[in-house]
């Protein structure tokens, strides 16, 4: 897969999508978690072609509550 150069403003962004978390603790997403949660997104508004760029040939679940947390990790 080929990785985009990206400019300041997307790199913040995406940054900003890999810290969650409020006035309490923080949550730090890797890359292959930021990715998996991606394919999700994508497979839930219907963009199989951006899921496939991701997973490869893994199928996913249809519900994202059925999937594994294992899954995230790979």
């Amino acid at each position: 897969m080929l990785f985009p150069t990206l400019d300041q403003q997307s790199k913040a962004l995406i940054n900003k999508a890999r810290h969650l978390g409020g006035s309490g603790p923080t949550v730090h997403l890797e890359n292959h978690e930021l990715l998996r949660l991606c394919a999700i997104v994508a497979s839930d508004l219907d963009h199989a072609h951006l899921v496939l760029a991701i997973t490869g040939n893994e199928d996913i679940s249809t519900s994202y509550y059925s999937v594994p947390l294992e899954w995230f990790s790979l």
